[in-house]
């Protein structure tokens, strides 16, 4: 197997997982109106209930996408791992 084509599945492979481990923080744990981090929009920062909506529905997409790239990246891995060839082109459009 050629090496490049390895550190491209890992990497795809751990920023997946990263998103799954940031949605399922950010919907456990939504942050406040005034933190450095969130869903900042200015209809979001009108009042707390639209705060906590978008940033929780902010996480929930994050959460989905991860978890949808991490299954496309395992299922790449899988079959692609023969035809090594192939993998660039399955695997890309995914980062």
């Amino acid at each position: 197997m050629h090496i490049s084509v390895l550190i491209l599945w890992i990497t795809v492979f751990v920023i997946s997982l990263l998103k799954v481990v940031l949605g399922t923080i950010l919907f456990k744990f939504t942050p406040t109106r005034n933190s450095f981090f969130g869903y900042k929009t200015k209809q979001s920062l009108k009042d707390d209930e639209s705060w906590l909506f978008s940033n929780k529905l902010s996480a929930k997409l994050i959460l989905i996408i991860g978890l949808i790239e991490l299954i496309v990246s395992v299922l790449t891995m899988i079959f692609t791992y023969k035809e090594y060839d192939t993998a660039n082109d399955i695997i890309i459009p995914f980062i």
